[in-house]
């Protein structure tokens, strides 16, 4: 058996992961006849991979293949590397066990119909890399399994796989354990720590990459560290983290970004009917947009009422204080209340700005000038 399971697995992220286990094994029907595929999709940072690499440990332990290769990162791989035709390579020599492999030839691909492998294709963003990197799934032996991470839906169904399993947030305990793991090199925070342990709980709303960046930095920290920290938290969303989750937001198109950060800015809980018709006034249809952001995990519905994580709200949030991070007469959307008091009081307002909802439960008392709105006589409200 030739195996090949990618970075090794930390004990600390396997929190809560043995029924998720479960219900991907019962997609992936082990021992079943034919080549079966599925997909493990959900927004950065949700622990996907770290999933799909439990799955994929404890499967090929009981030797049900006689081959497994888990290609991690996929979409970093494919823009530094030589391109997807040297991954394909990569691939197939892994999984062979031979590094002069011919991916072309008739040879190689009856090799390859001969045997029972399980491959994972990690952090797949487009249905081309699934095109080239595994050609034609019929020529895997019966019984091989496929197993692909994705934010993108889309690229699942394009892939026409025989099953999805949506990665859920970390319920309160498997998230205060994973937490301490990092925080407190223990299953749970001594007790003088437990409050500030909530609290901190509260901002990663089960996202486990918050809960591993933020536990790794807390410790061996003092308390006043600690709540120094959670007042640093409410202005921004830590580095390693926004870089993760800000993957999924470059890949968007114009449209698709402007929707996603009015969404953010503004409309998060509001029903779906009320967000599709104030965007469709900015001319585009936005129904199919917000289907993407959908399909990307970057926004979720129920009922009728489009939600998203906080911290992807934070995110798309700070997207836009990115923009003028001193001036906020020059962003394009204004939320803070304080920020929009600034720009009309002081009459610091500019084209750029595009809308502003402003909160009057928290103003007191408001007194503006005709001026606030004006520029040498004209509006600097676009389109009024």
């Amino acid at each position: 058996m030739r195996l090949n399971n990618g970075s090794p697995l930390n004990d600390k992220d396997l929190v809560g992961v043995d029924s998720r286990i479960k219900d991907i094994e019962e997609l992936l029907r082990i021992g079943f006849a034919g080549v079966r595929k599925i997909g493990i999709w959900g927004a950065g940072g949700i622990g996907k991979t770290t999933l799909a690499r439990a799955v994929s440990n404890k499967i090929s332990e009981n030797r049900h293949f006689e081959s497994s290769y888990f290609f991690e990162n996929i979409r970093e791989e494919s823009e530094k590397n030589k391109g997807l035709t040297g991954l394909q390579q990569q691939i197939i020599c892994n999984i062979l066990g031979d590094k002069n492999a011919n991916i072309g030839s008739r040879f190689t691909k009856e090799r390859l119909g001969r045997m029972k492998v399980l491959i994972v294709l990690d952090d797949v963003t487009n249905f081309k890399q699934i095109e080239l990197l595994i050609e034609d799934f019929k020529c895997l032996g019966s019984g091989s399994r496929i197993i692909i991470t994705t934010r993108d839906k889309q690229v699942l169904e394009n892939c026409l796989v025989d099953g999805i399993y949506e990665t859920p947030i970390l319920s309160y305990g498997a998230d205060l354990q994973l937490f301490s793991r990092y925080a407190f090199r223990q299953k749970f925070p001594p007790e003088d720590f437990r409050e500030l342990a909530v609290r901190l709980l509260s901002y990663a709303n089960g996202l486990p990459l918050a809960l591993k960046v933020l536990g790794s930095f807390l410790f061996k920290r003092t308390k006043k560290e600690w709540e120094s920290q959670l007042v640093n938290l409410n202005i921004n969303v830590p580095r390693d983290i926004q870089e993760v989750l800000k993957v999924s937001y470059d890949g968007l198109t114009d449209k698709q970004k402007l929707a996603f950060l009015d969404i953010a800015c503004f409309f998060k809980g509001y029903k779906r009917d009320l967000i599709e018709a104030i965007l469709n006034a900015h001319n585009f249809d936005s129904h199919i947009e917000i289907n993407v952001l959908i399909e990307r995990a970057l926004i979720t519905t129920s009922f009728n009422t489009i939600t998203m994580h906080d911290l992807l709200q934070e995110m798309g949030r700070e997207i836009v204080r990115q923009e003028s991070i001193d001036d906020p007469g020059r962003r394009s959307r204004l939320w803070d209340h304080e920020d929009i008091l600034k720009v009309l009081t002081k009459n610091k307002g500019t084209e750029v700005i595009r809308s502003m909802r402003l909160n009057m439960s928290k103003v007191s008392e408001l007194h503006l000038k005709l001026e606030a709105f004006q520029e040498n006589g004209k509006s600097k409200i676009p389109g009024s």
